[in-house]
């Protein structure tokens, strides 16, 4: 169902931007980052997600 979803660019988007906030959210329990660097600033990560997330064409 998913992939029928994301033939939509938009659903597309959203779908990745909530894959990437999954990711975020598990990843700030565990003292490591998305991508798996335990040097790399956690707060980066969400700040770059934010402002993905400002910046794609979805609605709010």
């Amino acid at each position: 169902m998913v992939t029928r979803v994301e033939q939509d660019d938009t659903a597309r988007t959203v779908t990745g931007l909530a894959r990437r906030f999954t990711a975020l959210v598990r990843s700030a329990g565990k003292g490591r980052t998305v991508a798996g660097d335990q040097n790399e600033n956690a707060g980066a990560d969400l700040d770059a997600w934010i402002t993905q997330a400002r910046t794609c064409d979805a609605p709010a």
